[in-house]
């Protein structure tokens, strides 16, 4: 087995003696006052909550280098991770681990992983969702820079990083807002520094921790917990430390951050973006498999087979539910898990005219489709947050329309989370509940949908769940 050498100058992990050395600390401080950490960590978690906030993003990597991979293999998902709000024109630090936590699994496969953020918002510890706008990222630190618009940096605070040199044993708070949505409560955790150089490691490690904002017990913010680039080649299946020690947290110190907060380090918003939010086949689709083949009696074992087609360039060019999408332009459409083929369409952009291999009734036919644009996605569609509710909404889109069966092109908004304790809870909605009427209208947008649900006084909703119409009662106190 090959050896794998360290990264120039990263930091040491702690060695054997260090880390014993910081547990002998620990028996000698004798008995920890759980109520006066719980208390430190309580105060500390008051006075930041306006810097922790959640970083909500869709992002789509491509991959290249992997065999089996055909052209254009993307991965898209949605992400949620920790964030600190680290200035005041509304920059946010992110584990760029966080955006894609499967590609470090890619990368030991040899692949090469491309990431292109689609979408990002901010969600506060007040519940208020913000639009943002990706930065870039520093590979180096191992963090993501995304920024809050002006409108809404009201009720978040930046914190300021103040230099300090720890000693080993010394306790520590990790502030963070956690990634769940629905959960908003800020969380505390209490660690102790494990060793102290250019960054330093915790004890016990905090890799479930990542994105939190350190601060010293008395609450003075010190770093960003955060996880380095791993130290060795990438493509080595005989290393399985490599993994885990990306993983491992770091706090990243106010001098090691200095230049990359004075300065983050920007990217062009990729002109792909653009093309996958339009272009479209215009058509609902299920990926085969083996098992579904054998269940409706297919030829092939592999492709896409079309399900319903919508008005679009698929009806155009003569396509018909049931016909099952081999090859697109040339490439064997045999989807690996996280691969999808709306992105792979989108990816071509709108105009592009592809040759796709068909198979229908025992035979294959070549078909050309003009792609066209496409209709708004579900996750691009705009966001409004009311967190006098407890209630996170987004405009409908087509996709919504034809999954919840409603007629025409009516304004409604999609429901997104439900706060527990909030007055949206108490009247009954849910997550994925459209609301099609307020007092019996429809809203003409969000910003309408807010201001009528925000009046004072009792709101009879009209509501499709799963196809059927339900009436509930929103009291606004």
């Amino acid at each position: 087995m090959g050896s794998t050498g360290r990264r120039r100058g990263a930091p040491s992990r702690p060695g054997i003696a260090g880390v014993v050395g910081a547990a002998a600390l620990l028996a000698a401080a004798g008995p920890v006052r759980a109520d006066a950490t719980g208390d430190a960590l309580a105060a500390a978690l008051e006075r930041h909550r306006a810097a922790l906030v959640r970083v909500e993003a869709t992002v789509s990597v491509g991959v290249e280098g992997l065999p089996g991979l055909g052209r254009g293999a993307r991965r898209t998902h949605d992400v949620s991770a920790p964030g600190v709000v680290v200035g005041a024109d509304g920059l946010v630090a992110v584990p760029l681990l966080a955006l894609d936590p499967a590609g470090e699994a890619y990368a030991l496969l040899g692949a090469r992983p491309r990431l292109d953020v689609l979408r990002v918002v901010v969600a506060g510890a007040d519940g208020q969702v913000r639009d943002a706008e990706w930065v870039g990222r520093d590979v180096t630190l191992g963090l993501a820079f995304v920024r809050v618009g002006a409108s809404g940096r009201a009720g978040l605070a930046p914190v300021t990083l103040a230099a300090h040199a720890p000693s080993v044993g010394e306790p520590l708070a990790l502030l963070r807002l956690a990634s769940a949505r629905a959960d908003r409560a800020p969380t505390a955790e209490h660690a102790r520094v494990a060793s102290a150089g250019k960054a330093w490691a915790t004890s016990p490690p905090a890799p479930l921790a990542l994105g939190s904002l350190v601060t010293r017990l008395d609450g003075t913010p010190v770093g960003l917990l955060g996880a380095l680039p791993g130290e060795g080649p990438t493509g080595d299946l005989l290393g399985p430390d490599a993994l885990a020690e990306r993983r491992a947290g770091w706090v990243l110190p106010a001098a090691l951050l200095a230049p990359a907060l004075a300065s983050p380090p920007t990217e062009a918003t990729p002109a792909a973006t653009a093309r996958r939010a339009r272009a479209w086949l215009g058509a609902r689709h299920e990926v085969v498999t083996p098992e579904l083949a054998a269940a409706q009696g297919l030829d092939v074992e592999v492709g896409v087979r079309l399900v319903a087609l919508w008005e679009g360039p698929a009806k155009v060019a003569g396509l018909k539910p049931g016909d099952v999408l081999l090859r697109l332009d040339g490439d064997p459409l045999d989807l690996d898990p996280g691969e999808s083929f709306d992105d792979l369409v989108e990816d071509l952009g709108s105009g592009t005219k592809v040759v796709l291999d068909v198979r229908r009734a025992g035979k294959t036919q070549k078909v050309e489709v003009t792609l066209a644009p496409g209709p708004t996605r579900p996750r691009d569609a705009e966001r409004a947050s009311l967190p006098e509710l407890g209630l996170v909404a987004r405009a409908i889109t087509f996709f919504d329309r034809e999954e919840a069966k409603l007629p025409g092109d009516a304004p409604a908004a999609v429901v997104l989370g439900v706060a527990p304790d909030g007055d949206a809870a108490r009247a009954g909605l849910r997550e994925g509940d459209v609301i099609a009427t307020v007092g019996g209208k429809p809203p003409a947008s969000l910003a309408d949908l807010r201001e009528r649900l925000l009046a004072p006084g009792a709101h009879a909703l009209g509501v499709r769940r799963r196809g059927e119409e339900v009436t509930l009662r929103l009291v606004r106190r």
